[in-house]
């Protein structure tokens, strides 16, 4: 490929250099192995902890449910089933809901510094960028944010930010998605929206600076550029080869446009090594993940999915982008069994991309089909003071507003005014991290005391062997939600649970409730957070 100045905007040339960086800085890791290509390619068969699971069966016995028909039945009553990710403004308010409070909760139990760390550092991570493992290495990367998300509460699944909604408006800031209903404010410290404050690496609050470099999120384009595609080394891309590979890439390739998103918002986003402290990373790269998964069913057979890789060359990338080479730090998986067809067979599937086919509002209130501007297509609806002229054709593009001269205003409440559907701004709370202390046993009863471990469990011996504990014990994997579990042992037949030893960091509950969170606006919850002196 051509020097990045070539590149034809300024978010690409960006995005090139970027890439081109981190290529060299790969490229001095020294601890990249591989392994023998005659050795046959395989899934972990001793997973040490949920996180290396790659069906639900699995998951299961990690945490300790009863797997039936497809399904984990869990020891709360709750039900482990493959995720389904939807475009976050087609999820219902309980699912958001939901999933704003697992991702309170997984930065007090520590998941998220360990990932976010993972992506932080090159020497851990030297194939996550520039080059043919982007793909399969972010697919294994937020595949482990959604178990761990899924280990607080089940029925969350990841989302995914179809960015082309935002690109379609005169402003794509002027979204729904960036205001205090959601994601919050576009510019500086984010201290709106649900994860107003919230704290990432380098101890503070998301920063963005939306627009400023001039750039815009995915545009349709740049999916069909995807979609056009015929050869799976200009999907899984080259995308800094030296001079002497004989695979040249263009500046349409996916790694190449998923770059665009992070220009735009700017801020963390804007840098690979902080990207992950902007909660709307998660969803960009959902929504690349599903990108990589229409083609891959549009183009490719089956059996080509899991097994089509592009050639090893050093002068087209670096070794730790190799077919064989071990997916740092993701060991014993290899680049390619990042393309196991697993991934969606059993953990998660995707909804469709909204539709104008499913009414003018494209099935969500936060949605409207624009008609005005060209072939329909569905549009975030903008908040109050967004920029609406131009929409010609009785489109609602305003959220709870009108269209006055141009202009999103706020909708005057009367009983000739015209009542729009919307469902409540979600009320969401982050998680308490306090620390339940030890119970003593009591010593008038005979009945034998229950003890929870949480901590790191010993490998399994094969996917259908379960650890097992003596008959007063329940073991629990490290990183869990146990705040069902005191509800469960209060209830047992004696009414008696005796001692419970937890990890500090790990939150029980009250054992009535088993619900440790309290009613409050959300925020930081390392900020003044409850329960903790």
């Amino acid at each position: 490929m051509s020097d990045c100045e070539n590149a034809p905007s300024e978010a690409l040339k960006a995005i090139c250099r970027q890439i081109h960086t981190w290529d060299q800085d790969s490229r001095k890791v020294v601890n990249v192995s591989s392994r023998p290509q005659n050795v046959a390619l395989s899934l972990p068969a001793r997973p040490s902890n949920s996180f290396e699971c790659f069906d639900i069966n699995c998951i299961c016995m990690f945490l300790f449910g009863d797997f039936q028909n497809g399904v984990c039945n869990l020891l709360n009553g709750g039900v482990y089933r493959k995720a389904t990710r939807k475009e976050w403004r087609m999820m219902s308010d309980n699912e958001r809901n939901a999933y704003v409070k697992a991702f309170w909760a997984i930065t007090s139990n520590g998941n998220y510094t360990e990932l976010s760390t993972i992506h932080h550092n090159i020497q851990i991570s030297p194939g996550a960028h520039s080059g043919p493992a982007f793909l399969p290495w972010h697919r294994e990367f937020i595949k482990r944010l959604e178990i761990a998300l899924r280990r607080v509460d089940p029925s969350v699944s990841l989302p995914y930010w179809d960015s082309t909604l935002e690109s379609a408006l005169t402003n794509p800031q002027d979204s729904i998605l960036f205001s205090d209903q959601f994601f919050g404010n576009t510019q500086g410290l984010v201290t709106t929206g649900l994860f107003a404050n919230w704290i990432g690496l380098g101890n503070a609050p998301t920063r963005r600076a939306m627009g400023q470099s001039q750039s815009v999120p995915f545009v349709e384009q740049d999916i069909q550029s995807t979609m056009s595609k015929n050869s799976i080394d200009q999907v899984l891309a080259f995308t800094a080869p030296q001079r002497a590979c004989p695979f040249q890439t263009t500046f349409d390739v996916l790694e190449y446009g998923h770059g665009k998103p992070h220009v735009f918002v700017g801020g963390d986003m804007f840098e690979p090594r902080t990207s992950t402290n902007d909660p709307l990373f998660w969803l960009h790269h959902s929504f690349v993940d599903f990108i990589w998964e229409m083609w891959r069913q549009q183009k490719q057979t089956r059996d080509q999915r899991s097994t089509q890789y592009p050639t090893d060359n050093s002068a087209c990338s670096a070794q730790a982008h190799f077919s064989t080479t071990i997916m740092s730090p993701f060991s014993p998986l290899t680049n390619r069994d990042g393309l196991g067809n697993q991934y969606t067979d059993d953990l998660y599937e995707y909804a469709p991309r909204p539709s104008c086919s499913l009414g003018n509002d494209c099935g969500s209130p936060f949605l409207f089909c624009d008609r005005s501007r060209g072939p329909s297509r569905c549009a975030s609806r903008m908040k109050i003071g967004g920029n609406c002229a131009g929409y010609v054709n009785g489109e609602q593009a305003c959220y709870r507003g009108a269209c006055v001269n141009g202009r999103c205003v706020a909708e005057q409440q009367t009983s000739s005014t015209r009542t729009t559907v919307t469902p409540p701004r979600p009320t969401v709370t982050p998680p308490r991290t306090t620390v339940t202390p030890p119970r003593t046993p009591s010593t008038s009863t005979t009945t034998p005391s229950t003890t929870i471990f949480i901590g790191t469990l010993p490998p399994i011996t094969s996917p259908q062997t379960r650890p097992t504990a003596a008959p007063n014990q329940v073991l629990v994997e490290a990183g869990i939600d146990a705040s069902q579990l005191g509800q469960m042992l209060n209830n047992n037949q004696n009414g008696n649970h005796g001692g419970v030893r937890v990890e500090p960091g790990i939150d029980v509950g009250n054992g009535n409730t088993g619900n440790p969170y309290q009613p409050q606006q959300p925020r930081n919850p390392y900020l003044q957070p409850q329960g903790r002196k």
